[in-house]
């Protein structure tokens, strides 16, 4: 699936070295804000994590 130039972010990393373009100007959807998270969300998603499936039934 193509994705319209006009609806991406034009964006351009600040590089310390030359890399392709490609690179440089690939978007993440994915942002974090500048604030803590609260312990309890955290607690919540690990034991959400905690009761997921495992790969081949293989627990650690």
């Amino acid at each position: 699936m193509e994705t319209l130039p006009a609806l991406r972010p034009q964006k351009i990393a600040d590089l310390d070295h030359d890399i392709l373009d490609l690179f440089a100007e690939r978007w993440s959807p994915r942002a974090f804000a500048d604030r803590p998270v609260e312990p309890q969300k955290i607690r919540r998603m690990l034991e959400a994590a905690r009761w997921t499936m495992s790969s081949y039934n293989e627990q650690p």
